[in-house]
C-alpha cells in the first residue's frame, strides 16, 4: 500500500530553509529523507562550524519526518536508472535515490535541480 503524502525536499530546499531565505508554501506537509539527511550531515562536518551546522540541522528535523527506504524503494530505483540509462544518461546516484522515494510514496518533488526533470513520472516544484 502507497502512502500518499503531500512535498519531499531536497538538499538545496533545506538549505535555504536553514538560511531563511525560503519559508514553505501553507497548507503544505514536508517531509526529508534519508538520502537529504546525509548529504546534510555530511555538508555541516565539512563546514567551519561543524558543531553550529549538526545542530542546526537536527533542530530543523525535529518538525520534519524523515522518509527511509526499502524494497519498494530499491525497486523504483532500479526502474529509474534502467529507463535513465536506456534514454542515454543518468544523473547523480543520490538524486536516483531521492526521486525513486518520491515516485514511491507519490509525493512532489521540491528541488532546483533542473536534471530531475529528465525522469517520467515525477512530480517537481521549485520554490
Amino acid at each position: 500500500m502507497r502512502t500518499i503524502l503531500s512535498h519531499l525536499i531536497d538538499t538545496n530546499i533545506v538549505i535555504d530553509l536553514l538560511r531563511g531565505h525560503l519559508l514553505p508554501p501553507t497548507q503544505v506537509q514536508i517531509y526529508t529523507c534519508a538520502i537529504v539527511l546525509g548529504e546534510l550531515y555530511f555538508g555541516a562536518r565539512k563546514s567551519s562550524d561543524p558543531t553550529g551546522q549538526l545542530r542546526s540541522v537536527n533542530e530543523f528535523l525535529e518538525n520534519v519526518p524523515i522518509i527511509d527506504c526499502d524494497k519498494d524503494t530499491a525497486t523504483e530505483y532500479s526502474l529509474l536508472r534502467h529507463a535513465l540509462e536506456a534514454a542515454g544518461g543518468r544523473i547523480p546516484e543520490n538524486d536516483m535515490w531521492i526521486a525513486a522515494l518520491a515516485i514511491q510514496h507519490q509525493l512532489t518533488l521540491v528541488s532546483r535541480d533542473a536534471h530531475f526533470a529528465r525522469i517520467s513520472g515525477l512530480t517537481i516544484e521549485t520554490w
